[in-house]
């Protein structure tokens, strides 16, 4: 993944710098596969810090890395306000493009979908996600179905509590028929907030994997 318009990094590296110190808070956040797995062994760091340090040495070369002063330029980098203004109009338009349904669409459930509200069983496992069906559970998929909070206890993040929606679904490759994979979205920012948060980029990060 690129960190700027010359320097790349595995995906991995940027979750670690975030907060997701370990190989297996990875693989829960955005599930197991071979590309995830493929990714982590070319990822030469193993804690929070050593991926700071080593995005620090990526963007500044030559100046002495230090913990604080790496989380100081990822936050200056990604998630100052006056850096990403997005506007309402961009916030719109980037909810709307990470919004969990257009993943979704012509995938196979691998899990029930519950009404969070009611405890209604509103799509069996196995069911494909046609538009029609789509359309038909986008109330029940809006009501706060599959949102999951993570709070990382160190990096750029810490203490910062992180809403996405996962839902399950069977990988749509031949190759990997019967695997289930989750599909990932930032549940829907406010509007009201108009910068980068970290809910869209571990969104962006599943792209890249």
């Amino acid at each position: 993944m690129r960190i700027d318009r010359t320097r790349k990094v595995p995906v991995t590296v940027l979750l670690r710098s975030l907060g997701f110190s370990t190989d297996q808070e990875i693989i829960d956040l955005l599930g197991e596969d071979d590309y995830l797995r493929n990714t982590l062994e070319k990822d030469n760091t193993d804690s929070t810090d050593k991926a700071l340090v080593e995005i620090y040495e990526r963007l500044r070369p030559g100046e002495p890395p230090t913990v604080e002063n790496a989380k100081s330029l990822l936050e200056a980098r990604f998630f100052d306000p006056k850096r990403y203004d997005l506007a309402n109009v961009g916030r719109y338009k980037m909810n709307k493009k990470l919004h969990i349904k257009n993943r979704l669409f012509n995938q196979r459930l691998a899990q029930k979908l519950v009404d969070p509200e009611t405890g209604e069983i509103v799509a069996d496992e196995g069911t494909l996600l046609d538009r029609r069906t789509l359309d038909r559970l986008l109330p029940t998929i809006e009501k706060k179905l599959g949102f999951v909070d993570y709070t990382p206890s160190e990096g750029v993040i810490a203490g910062q509590t992180i809403r996405v929606q996962k839902i399950d679904v069977y990988s749509p490759l031949e190759e990997d028929k019967g695997k289930v994979v989750s599909v990932m979205s930032n549940c829907e920012i406010d509007r009201s907030i108009k910068h980068i948060t970290p809910a869209d980029i571990l969104f962006f990060n599943q792209l890249f994997l």
